[in-house]
């Protein structure tokens, strides 16, 4: 199993519970992370919320970025998968003072 905390410095740190693997670090961001969130329908899917007005979705094994979500005008400070089964659906919340729901796979691939 696994975990992933956030940080200040713009950077999602992955941990393994077993101790065995090292730290992943996934970079993307440019401001500090807000928050993080597993996607259940997707194991190796995390999303990760930003002061720098994004959010990101990471493939955590492959330790690269799949989707930048754009679109807010201020910071984002969390990130939600909706838990219904399908097409993942991801809620963002920012200080722009709106939330906003995405089709992930409808969003700019990559970083």
């Amino acid at each position: 199993g696994v975990f992933a905390t956030c940080s200040d410095d713009g950077d999602v740190c992955v941990h393994s519970l077993d101790g065995k693997v090292g730290v992943q670090l996934l970079r993307g961001h440019s401001k500090a992370v807000t928050g993080l969130d597993w996607c259940l329908s997707r194991d190796a899917w995390l999303a990760s919320s930003s002061f720098d007005f994004t959010a990101q979705v990471w493939d955590v094994e492959a330790g690269a970025p799949l989707y930048s979500v754009r679109g807010h005008h201020g910071r984002v400070f969390c990130v939600k998968w909706s838990p219904a089964i399908g097409t993942p659906l991801l809620y963002t919340a920012s200080d722009d003072q709106t939330v906003r729901c995405w089709s992930v796979t409808l969003c700019k691939p990559g970083g």
